[in-house]
This record gives structure tokens, C-alpha cells and sequence, in this order.
């Protein structure tokens, strides 16, 4: 009776330690489940708050960037502004003309190669149509960003330049012509103005407006961030595969 109490209760003894062996294995799967599915929670909050963040941070090279940023369009609006007004109503410097009649200053006044608006049309709305396309078949989230961004160049470019104009006042080549001086003979003895413009202001101020050079200057305002948009895009294209542009 005594061997079979002991086999008994050693099979008993062998029976509890097997259960609580596997109840620990159980617990240690349960307690490593968890820590994998805290890990997992875990990493999935750091991405979704980076997502937040990337949201945030793209908000502003979304299409809606008109209406979502419209103080960044008030300063360019602002700054054409500022430029018009200043071109119309403030006299550029009155730099002295030379004692004598000088033959850099006597060309004729010839007609203009670029008109303004041929300007315009290659320095703005070629580049605004170019990105407008692009941005149609590639990636459509950064084509408010992107216009912002030209108009922000293109205008600040035409306040600078009408400013800078205006403290330069260099006489044009053409600026006997242009301003229709007439030749003064009494201040010829004396050393000074040899002359004076009888045009009209308008004349008169655009004569003295030579440098720095509007067409030059909103040309390359325009144009240069055309070919850093096209470059950026060319540049998006070759990190994913070879380029493949719709036309």
C-alpha cells in the first residue's frame, strides 16, 4: 500500500509540476504577446504622430494654399502694388548730364525688340502654364506652393528693380531723344546743363531709367524658378525610376 501511495503521489507531484510548467510557459507567451502587441501599439503611435506631422507640414503645399495662406499673397499683391506706385509718382535721381552734348547719350530712340507684354508672357504665364501642366500629370499637392512661390519671385523682383531705378537714375543711351532735349547755349559758357527735356514726365523719367534692366531682371526672376521647378521635378522622377513625362 505504501509503494502505491508513494507511485501515486509521485505521479500526482508529476502531474502538478507539468501543469504549473506549462501555466509559466503560458504566462511567458501571454507576457511576451503583450509586450509585442505594446511594442506594436507603441510604434504605431510614433508613426501616426509623424503622419500627423508630415500632414501638418504638407497642409502648406496643399491645393487649397489660396485660400489656406493668403497673407503671403497679400505681400505680393502688396509689393506689385508698391512697384506701380512708385514707377507712376516718385522721380528717379536727377543725375547730372555732361557739360557737353555726349555721344553716348545720342542714340536714337529705336523701337523696342521685347515689348513689355512679350515679357510677361514668357516671364509669368509661360512659367504658371509649365507648373500648372506638370503639376497635372506628376503631383497635384504642390502646385499652389509652387505658383506662390513664382509670383513671390516674379514680384519682389519688379519691387527691387523699380527701386533700385530709381536711386540709380542712369540716363538710357537714348536719352537726348527719348527726354527731346533742347540745347541750351547760354549755360554752355557756365559749365554746367548744356540743355533741358521739354517731354512729358513720363518721357523724361523713363530717359533716366536705364539700369538696372526690367526685362533682364523679371526674365530671370521668372524663368531660373521655371528650371528649378522642372529640375526638382526631374529630380523627384529619377529617386523613383526613370523618368516617363507625359509628352
Amino acid at each position: 500500500t505504501f509503494e502505491v501511495d508513494e507511485a501515486g503521489n509521485s505521479q500526482e507531484g508529476g502531474d502538478a509540476d507539468g501543469a504549473q510548467f506549462s501555466r509559466q510557459m503560458r504566462g511567458d507567451e501571454e507576457d511576451k504577446q503583450e509586450k509585442k502587441r505594446r511594442e506594436e501599439a507603441a510604434q504605431n503611435s510614433f508613426l501616426n504622430s509623424m503622419q500627423m506631422q508630415s500632414l501638418r507640414e504638407s497642409w502648406f503645399a496643399s491645393k487649397d494654399t489660396f485660400s489656406a495662406l493668403p497673407a503671403f499673397w497679400l505681400l505680393v499683391f502688396s509689393a506689385v502694388g508698391i512697384a506701380a506706385a512708385v514707377n507712376a509718382l516718385v522721380p528717379p535721381f536727377q543725375k547730372l548730364i555732361p557739360p557737353m552734348h555726349d555721344p553716348s547719350l545720342s542714340y536714337p530712340v529705336g523701337d523696342e525688340q521685347v515689348p513689355e507684354y512679350l515679357v510677361a508672357v514668357l516671364a509669368v504665364l509661360l512659367p504658371t502654364a509649365v507648373i500648372i501642366l506638370v503639376s497635372h500629370f506628376q503631383d497635384k499637392s504642390d502646385i499652389g506652393v509652387s505658383l506662390l512661390a513664382l509670383a513671390q519671385s516674379c514680384g519682389y523682383t519688379m519691387l527691387s528693380t523699380v527701386l533700385l531705378k530709381k536711386v540709380a537714375g542712369r540716363p538710357r543711351p537714348c536719352f537726348y531723344d527719348m527726354c527731346e532735349w533742347v540745347q541750351d547755349s547760354v549755360s554752355a559758357s557756365i559749365g554746367t546743363e548744356t540743355g533741358h527735356c521739354t517731354g512729358s514726365r513720363k518721357r523724361v523719367w523713363e530717359a533716366r531709367q536705364s539700369f538696372p534692366s526690367g526685362h533682364s531682371s523679371l526674365s530671370f526672376a521668372g524663368l531660373f524658378f521655371l528650371s528649378l521647378f522642372l529640375l526638382d521635378k526631374l529630380a523627384l522622377h529619377l529617386r523613383r525610376g526613370p523618368p516617363a513625362l507625359p509628352f
